[in-house]
């Protein structure tokens, strides 16, 4: 997480036409995703660094919202799950 601060912090500092548009900053949220309570918001993108239970595959699919990205390791393979 502290890796994607940098670059978000380099990217605003280096952008030549930051100014230019609209910017909608990221949040990061570093914590155990199967602990979410139910009523959680969705995601543009979830990146989940450690083994997914296969039982828990369709929880982390709702976590992501249409037309964003679920990256994580699932059966020793890491799955790129676009919604």
């Amino acid at each position: 997480m502290d890796y994607a601060k940098e670059r978000l912090d380099y990217f605003k500092r280096t952008c030549e036409a930051f100014d230019e548009f609209e910017f909608c900053e990221p949040q990061f949220f570093l914590g155990n995703c199967l602990l979410l309570n139910s009523g959680c918001r969705l995601y543009d993108r979830v990146y989940c660094g450690a083994a997914c239970p296969p039982e828990h595959e369709n929880y982390m699919k709702n976590l992501v919202n249409v037309g964003g990205i679920l990256v994580m390791p699932l059966n020793d393979q890491v799955r790129i799950i676009r919604t």
